[in-house]
């Protein structure tokens, strides 16, 4: 069989691009916008932009460790209330670094 030279880099170049891609297809989803500042505080809280986007931050660096991302839309705030107590306990983040990863989970339901 006659090896095509150049080939073989082509297809794991076209792989690698289809695996970043793949990977980041739902990020852009997550991160904070304005408009979830204005959900928050038609609920009452108030946060600022840049605290979404410190919890989105500290989501993504310490969540995706474990497990691939859920959008926070996956599932209700009561059980997100259950199930985020139990996945800190396999963090290192601090009380207040917990309370900026549900403000944006929440800002997103």
């Amino acid at each position: 069989m006659k090896k095509i030279p150049g080939v073989g880099l082509t297809v794991v170049c076209c792989m690698a691009i289809f695996f970043v891609i793949a990977c980041s297809a739902g990020k852009p989803l997550l991160k904070p916008v304005n408009e979830d500042v204005v959900r928050m505080q038609e609920k009452g809280q108030t946060v600022s932009l840049d605290s979404l986007k410190l919890g989105y931050k500290l989501y993504v660096n310490n969540c995706s460790g474990c497990h691939s991302l859920h959008l926070p839309t996956e599932k209700s705030k009561e059980h997100w209330e259950n199930l985020l107590p139990e996945m800190f306990t396999r963090t290192k983040l601090t009380d207040s670094q917990k309370d900026l990863v549900k403000l944006f989970i929440y800002s997103k339901l």
